[in-house]
């Protein structure tokens, strides 16, 4: 674990994987693409929220940057002074590459490109959970942003 789990980094832990379960969900609905662009834009965008959280939790003091090859370069160097690298990094770029094409040059993801997006992002999120926080991405729930203790012990209990 490189980095404690505070409340408010908690809370964006879970927002990530949040975006991370609605681009899942878009990515398997079968002949639709604007659910497959949604999907791509989800999973970069769990990927980009994981990397500004990365930086604030390291460095409060920091501004993240506003493209995508700062935040990178920001988190690298973070990590990087603490020993750890940025896992799938490749793989990462390759989904903000996809999602470029989508959004911007409005071109369709292909089945492929999404399996790819919903692949790569999983086992990003998966290794940048365990190797920052010290924690399993699978542990996160959205349950645990509840703050009133008696809806929380209810909805654990379901």
């Amino acid at each position: 674990m490189l980095i404690a789990i505070d409340v408010v980094t908690r809370k964006k832990l879970i927002l990530v994987k949040q975006m991370y379960q609605r681009a899942l969900t878009q990515s398997f609905t079968r002949h639709n693409p604007v659910s497959h662009i949604f999907s791509v834009i989800g999973f970069d965008l769990a990927n980009e929220t994981i990397l500004k959280t990365i930086v604030i939790a390291l460095d409060p003091t920091k501004n993240p940057s506003d493209s995508f090859q700062g935040i990178l370069s920001q988190t690298e160097n973070e990590l990087s002074s603490k020993g750890v690298t940025i896992p799938d990094k490749v793989k990462i770029q390759h989904v903000r590459t996809l999602r470029n094409d989508a959004q911007h040059k409005a071109k369709y993801p292909s089945e492929t490109d999404v399996n790819d997006c919903r692949t790569y992002t999983r086992d990003f999120l998966a290794q940048t959970f365990q190797d920052v926080w010290g924690e399993p991405f699978e542990s996160f729930s959205l349950v645990d942003a509840i703050q009133n203790a008696i809806a929380l012990k209810h909805l654990k209990e379901a």
